[in-house]
């Protein structure tokens, strides 16, 4: 980029100017189709919920940055009008070098809402204390941190191991027949549940609910809704 901006400032009539002062309208376009969406959500804030992964009541918090965000598109819709009618590069290039950086910082607030929604911190507060002898497992599901924030470790029903997001234990997974002992193959699942002889508190997604409704020692009213999309449930020892 550059490199880009060199031969553009270099050069204000050449053909790289000109895709730079391209790239301008496009962002204005951007800008304004941003402030038709915050102001159609605006009174709308629950349908980011389940795109977002995080509560209804966590979307009402973003009614506050409402005016912020409409008030930031605007702005740079009309710098950016004013660097593309003036075909100025230099202007171009600070727009286009300011847009993301301020798009970013002007919304930090409503990306830490977001954050702070799905923190494994937030969803270890909501799990009941766990004894010692309780042994924590992840159904396809490895919300991160949860095991430092439980200070508990967990066992992991997965398919490949890919909840880890490691493509070095997805390539030492491979070899089914070495797993650890604390992965265990989902075809495995109900048989790993019967031979439980502790308490199992297990964490899953939403979707999984039915699986967990098949466990008999399971009562449908004893699943527990935890932060989006996470359900759990304390399995008691046999």
């Amino acid at each position: 980029m550059a490199r880009f901006f060199e031969r553009a400032l270099a050069n204000p009539d050449g053909k790289t100017a000109r895709i730079a002062c391209r790239a301008v309208v496009g962002i204005v376009g951007l800008c304004f189709v941003g402030v038709i969406a915050v102001a159609y959500l605006s009174t709308r804030m629950g349908l980011l919920a389940r795109p977002l992964g995080i509560s209804v009541a966590d979307t009402d918090q973003f009614k506050q940055y409402v005016s912020i965000s409409i008030g930031f598109f605007l702005v740079f819709a009309m710098f950016g009008l004013m660097a593309r009618n003036k075909r100025d590069v230099g202007l171009v290039f600070i727009y286009l070098t300011l847009f993301p950086l301020l798009l970013f910082n002007v919304n930090f607030g409503i990306l830490k809402i977001v954050f702070s929604a799905k923190a494994a911190e937030k969803l270890a507060l909501q799990i009941p204390a766990l004894s010692p002898q309780t042994e924590l497992a992840c159904l396809e599901c490895f919300p991160s941190g949860l095991t430092f924030y439980l200070n508990h470790k967990a066992t992991l029903i997965t398919q490949d191991g890919r909840e880890l997001t490691s493509n070095y234990i997805l390539f030492c997974l491979k070899d089914k027949s070495n797993w650890p002992a604390n992965l265990i193959n989902v075809a495995d699942f109900e048989q790993w549940v019967s031979r439980r002889n502790h308490p199992v508190y297990l964490v899953t997604n939403e979707k999984n609910r039915f699986e967990l409704e098949k466990i008999k020692r399971i009562k449908t009213t004893d699943i527990q809704p935890l932060i989006p999309p996470y359900i759990g449930v304390l399995i008691p020892a046999p």
